[in-house]
């Protein structure tokens, strides 16, 4: 079965499986346009489940369908296997539009569009859960000078004292530079330093 150009390889062996169990159940040379229907219907559904968890970018979607539905009037899968000189290309353009044209292809157009829309507000929710970590951040240039105080009184290195502290090197660092940090990281620096959270960002 040949798929359209840039389809994941990963989903080939369902789409493949799913394609074949649906058009079988037309396997009469007269129901080509059934068995098209069938096999679009499981291919459409793998695409919209890819799309809606990111295997499939969206804007491909709607490309791996078209070419896909070429594909299946073609070949004709379970056909004749003379589909293509049975019929002019007229023909099989006029099935084609008539797909295009029905329910079942306004739902899956329907479908893609609920997941863009889905996506487009993602943003917002990104930006809210941004808000919601950065409520658990501090503010205290004070502190981020009280450590380098600290470190440079007792001859700690950044990296020595973030491994004391549970953290990292570049976090240590960060915090130097913007006076921002987690609070559950700096109350563990305050634990190495043996003071306390407030004991450091207080005046």
């Amino acid at each position: 079965m040949d798929f359209p150009l840039g389809f994941p390889a990963r989903l080939k062996p369902r789409a493949e499986a799913s394609v074949a169990k649906a058009c079988r159940k037309f396997q009469d040379s007269n129901l080509m346009v059934q068995r098209a229907e069938a096999g679009l219907d499981a291919f459409a559904k793998i695409v919209i489940e890819a799309v809606g968890t990111g295997d499939v970018d969206i804007e491909l979607a709607h490309f791996f369908l078209e070419q896909f539905l070429k594909y299946l009037f073609i070949n004709d899968p379970f056909g004749s296997g003379i589909a293509p000189f049975a019929f002019s290309d007229f023909i099989f353009s006029q099935m084609e539009e008539h797909l295009k044209r029905s329910d079942r292809w306004i739902g899956y157009m329907e479908k893609l569009d609920a997941i863009t829309r889905k996506k487009v507000k993602a943003p917002k929710d990104r930006k809210l859960e941004k808000h919601k970590k950065l409520t658990g951040t501090i503010y205290s240039p004070q502190a981020a000078q009280r450590v380098e105080q600290f470190c440079k009184e007792r001859g700690i290195g950044m990296t020595e004292f973030a491994v004391q502290a549970g953290t990292t090197d570049r976090t240590l660092r960060s915090f130097r530079k913007t006076g921002k940090v987690r609070r559950s990281i700096l109350d563990e620096i305050a634990k190495a330093m043996r003071t306390t959270r407030e004991k450091l960002i207080t005046d």
